[in-house]
């Protein structure tokens, strides 16, 4: 909510607000990437090799790709996690990955 944004802002300013960013962009940039590989191998398969209609293999595509996006990516939102919801100093992508093993 912006009571929450703006206490955080209040009392810990820019790096409170931007914390977790860094580990934001390590989950979404391979999550995207294995998103759309997985997905365009997978529709292109489902309609080349299994002849399925083009709506279908759309739909069965994009749910098997966010699976794989998010089996693959899971451990690092853990973490991502556990950076943005932590109080106090601010913790280090290697910290991070050392708590969360």
């Amino acid at each position: 909510s912006c009571q929450c944004a703006k206490e955080i802002w209040r009392t810990e300013g820019t790096r409170g607000v931007l914390r977790g960013t860094l580990m934001t962009l390590f989950r979404d940039i391979p999550s995207w990437g294995v998103y759309f590989a997985s997905y365009d191998k997978t529709r292109a398969e489902l309609i080349n090799r299994l002849e399925m209609n083009d709506h279908m293999a759309t739909m069965i595509a994009g749910g098997f790709a966010g699976v794989c996006g998010w089996t693959v990516i899971y451990p690092i939102d853990v973490c991502k996690s556990y950076i943005q919801s932590s109080t106090g100093p601010l913790i280090s992508v290697s910290q991070a990955f050392r708590h969360c093993r």
